[in-house]
């Protein structure tokens, strides 16, 4: 089994959470989570991860903030292990490139899209991690201060 490391950022802005479509373009499926990815060799850190994939997907610099979550799932089919850790992020400069979703993509097989999220518009969607539907909302109200460990799944594909 391949274990990975996925590092990604919860930014929020007048009350609505930036999301990240991740669309398979062979399979047509897709679900929406926060921006992030791989930890790759010149990552120095999960921090400096989250800074340079927001900066890839987004167009937007970041401060990485407190970590927040952290999440296992296991992708049977592609037998991975993936370990998430989820840190609130502050913007500190940039504009959202937010891609149109009909646009072809660019060097890779999923097609990404950026959007803003209120709660409410995020109830009928594919969310992964769920948690963010619902408690992350919750805990964003009352101030969270100790990271959360939101378990382990074990599904087929991406959530």
């Amino acid at each position: 089994m391949i274990h990975r490391i996925r590092a990604a950022g919860l930014l929020v802005h007048d009350s609505k959470l930036l999301l990240v479509l991740e669309k398979n373009l062979a399979t047509g499926s897709g679900f929406w989570t926060p921006p992030g990815g791989g930890l790759e060799a010149e990552d120095g850190s999960a921090v400096s991860c989250v800074q340079r994939e927001f900066r890839e997907e987004t167009g937007l610099s970041v401060e990485v903030g407190d970590l927040v979550y952290v999440r296992e799932f296991a992708e049977i089919s592609r037998g991975t292990h993936h370990l998430e850790l989820f840190f609130r992020v502050h913007w500190v400069q940039g504009h959202l490139h937010i891609t149109d979703p009909g646009a072809p993509p660019v060097g890779t097989d999923l097609m990404r899209y950026a959007r803003w999220f209120s709660q409410s518009e995020m109830q009928d969607l594919a969310v992964a991690p769920r948690e963010l539907k619902r408690s992350f909302w919750e805990d964003a109200l009352s101030g969270i201060t100790e990271t959360r460990y939101l378990g382990v799944t074990a599904e087929e594909t991406s959530p």
